[in-house]
């Protein structure tokens, strides 16, 4: 049996669609199909049912999914047991997009260099962070979510035997649209009209995470946009707005505040409930703790 057949699975599951997991995995649809089908006469059962609306996984499927992820975490766990014996210095971070905690883990290594010590800060979506760190892909996990949604992150972060420590509460959202965009020249922007503008969010984030609290519909009015660069190009050059954690104001854009709800996100470190923070990583911590305080003042 091919391990990677297995990442196949998983990621064709994790898209709802072929032809989106090609794309993720840089393959041709019909070469990934062809995988699959071979994969399901070796294994002499279907993992998918192809239905004109997409794809959907079957009882038989459902057991593989589950063995898949174990084995694919225990690959990647097995991959990085030379790290376990390194004096882990250097920071391993992946953290929820935002100019704002990318800005201050820039600040903070500019201010306390640490000569060759080679550090690591990825950006992504919220799910994907928890990820990233259960799968010890990085070492530490900085996300964001709303505090109506910490209970759910919560479990799932117990499920994953994982600590999740509030590091910055009652931080608002704002919503950021392009300085060509009629809205731009308002002061605020009451909750209730976002539904009714062309909306840019994304992609990797679930939706009723991030969306859904705010009430604003999954519609064909909404465009989701895969990285923050993306995000920003799409607010910039069209009247498609977003919201976002207000930090450094991209050039062209304007951040608009949010009135009509009491909606606040809270910060949080990931990271596994075995794991010591090193001196570099706890005075990250006490860095960001200060720069979301110079946040919430925004």
């Amino acid at each position: 049996m091919n391990l990677q057949y297995l990442a196949y699975v998983v990621e064709i599951y994790r898209c709802g669609s072929i032809n989106k997991a090609a794309q993720n995995l840089c393959m041709s649809q019909p070469n990934l199909s062809t995988v699959i089908r071979n994969f399901e006469s070796e294994l002499g059962f279907q993992i998918f049912m192809r239905k004109n609306s997409g794809i959907e996984i079957t009882p038989e499927g459902r057991m593989l999914l589950l063995s898949a992820e174990l084995i694919l975490s225990e690959v990647e766990k097995i991959k990085r047991i030379p790290n376990a014996f390194l004096e882990n210095r250097n920071l391993s971070v992946s953290c929820t997009y935002s100019s704002a905690l990318m800005q201050s883990f820039l600040d903070f290594k500019k201010n306390s260099p640490a000569g060759k010590i080679q550090d690591a800060f990825k950006e992504t979506g919220l799910i994907q962070t928890m990820r990233d760190v259960v799968e010890q892909k990085y070492r530490l996990s900085i996300m964001y979510c709303f505090n109506s949604m910490y209970s759910k992150h919560k479990i799932d972060a117990n499920k994953y035997n994982l600590k999740m420590e509030l590091i910055g509460k009652d931080i608002p959202v704002v919503a950021i649209v392009s300085c060509r965009n009629p809205l731009s020249k308002k002061e605020n922007i009451n909750i209730d009209e976002l539904q009714h503008f062309p909306f840019a969010t994304y992609e990797n984030f679930d939706f009723d995470d991030w969306l859904g609290p705010l009430g604003i519909q999954n519609s064909g009015n909404i465009l989701f946009v895969f990285d923050r660069g993306g995000l920003v190009d799409t607010v910039r050059n069209s009247n498609y707005i977003s919201i976002v954690i207000p930090g450094v104001l991209p050039n062209g854009c304007a951040y608009l505040p949010i009135v009509g709800t009491d909606l606040k996100l809270g910060v949080y470190l990931l990271s596994p409930k075995s794991y010591q923070l090193n001196l570099r990583e706890k005075q990250l911590i006490k860095h960001l703790k200060r720069s979301i305080q110079f946040m919430i003042k925004i």
